[in-house]
């Protein structure tokens, strides 16, 4: 968006996009604090969940080849989503 010197900064444009932004946080903010703890006590996902918390799993690791208990986490998981 290419502004003139002296020219309006502002319209219906701006307007536009604040409320796209506004609304995309408040899309992440239901999904963060709504829809993703929902989803822990949904069947299958809540005991995937306390099998990687009780084998202390880190869980947010980027390689998860790194992690020693992948391995056995990954029986637990396919077991729970069968």
């Amino acid at each position: 968006m290419r502004h003139k010197a002296g020219g309006k900064a502002g319209g219906p444009n701006t307007a536009r996009r604040w409320m796209a932004l506004l609304l995309g946080l408040a899309a992440i903010g239901l999904f963060l604090f709504v829809v993703a703890p929902a989803a822990v006590r949904v069947a299958g996902i809540g005991n995937a969940v306390d099998a990687i918390a009780q084998k202390d799993i880190e869980a947010g690791a980027y390689f998860y080849a790194a992690v020693s208990r992948v391995g056995e986490a990954e029986l637990y998981v396919r077991h729970t989503l069968q």
